[in-house]
């Protein structure tokens, strides 16, 4: 679940069906987003996040696992 971010860019969201496979799936997550996903059938990663300027930023994200 994305909480929000400020002063940074990307971090889309990736889903790939195998290590050496370009991404099937690539979405930036907006505040309050979330993604469903089986790890024993995916593979995910996020896009570099990258600053906005000189300055400090973040990006909140909440993970849940079972």
């Amino acid at each position: 679940m994305a909480g929000g971010n400020e002063g940074v860019s990307g971090g889309d969201l990736q889903r790939y069906h195998g290590l050496k496979e370009q991404p099937f799936f690539q979405q930036e997550l907006n505040a309050s987003g979330y993604l469903l996903l089986d790890d024993r059938r995916f593979y995910h990663n996020t896009a570099p996040r990258l600053p906005q300027a000189p300055t400090r930023g973040h990006r909140d994200v909440i993970v849940l696992t079972a």
